[in-house]
């Protein structure tokens, strides 16, 4: 199964854990990601990802989370990011590349992936 995390689930563990809902959803993540190293999943990254996680302002948390980006099977390029950002446009296109849909994104190995 192939799975795309969004910026919000990479940055969940560095949010305030007292609240129940988001320990929750910081251990579904985790679950996840296990499952990711696991080799029982695959990750898809996209350039979507590369901008968002551009533009966090902490160092140690971007380099944490570009690091999943090395553990990618695929690539998810949308070409309107490096101009524009994200788009709800761009999310759009995403989810009908996951469902098999018309979307005119192109799928590839991430960068430096050797196989």
């Amino acid at each position: 199964m192939k799975i795309y995390l969004d910026l919000c689930c990479f940055n969940r563990p560095y949010d305030d854990q007292s609240q129940l809902r988001i320990r929750i959803e910081t251990e579904a993540k985790i679950a996840i990601q296990q499952k990711i190293k696991d080799a029982e999943c695959e990750l898809l990254w996209s350039s979507i990802l590369d901008f968002e996680c551009s533009k966090n302002p902490f160092e140690e948390h971007r380099v944490a989370i570009l690091n999943w980006r090395d553990l990618a099977c695929d690539f998810i390029f949308h070409p309107k990011v490096k101009t524009t950002g994200f788009s709800r446009l761009a999310l759009a296109a995403i989810m009908r590349f996951l469902n098999g849909g018309e979307h005119g994104l192109q799928a590839r190995k991430p960068y430096g992936f050797s196989n």
